[in-house]
């Protein structure tokens, strides 16, 4: 894990290293984010490395929001796929999976 080699860095859509938030389009409600903040990777129902993004620009009127993006392993692309709510907040939150459960289970843990 420590190794440099062991580390690859994933390209936005627009082929620059990071997704551009207007690619996603308006959030629930409408919103309008302004910039994409940390994310929680974890495995996704399917497999495929998730990525669960906190987005800046959250509201009363529009919160507890997440961009769930999915990594193409294959090209190294990561892509947004849609909006997520959940037990998330403005603040830095994290998401794991219950290795323990026969179906898909998610906890949350957020400020």
């Amino acid at each position: 894990m420590l190794d440099p080699t062991s580390w690859h860095c994933s390209t936005g859509p627009d082929g620059k290293n990071g997704i551009v938030i207007s690619d996603a389009g308006p959030g629930p409600d409408g919103a309008q984010f302004h910039s994409w903040q940390e994310g929680s990777a974890v495995e996704g129902p399917n497999g495929r490395v998730v990525n669960l993004l906190r987005i800046n620009g959250q509201s009363a009127r529009c919160a507890n929001i997440a961009a769930y993006t999915e990594l193409d392993t294959a090209t190294g692309v990561l892509r947004f796929v849609r909006w997520v709510r959940g037990p998330f907040s403005a603040s830095k939150f994290v998401v794991r999976r219950d290795p323990a459960s026969p179906s898909p289970r998610y906890y949350a843990v957020s400020t």
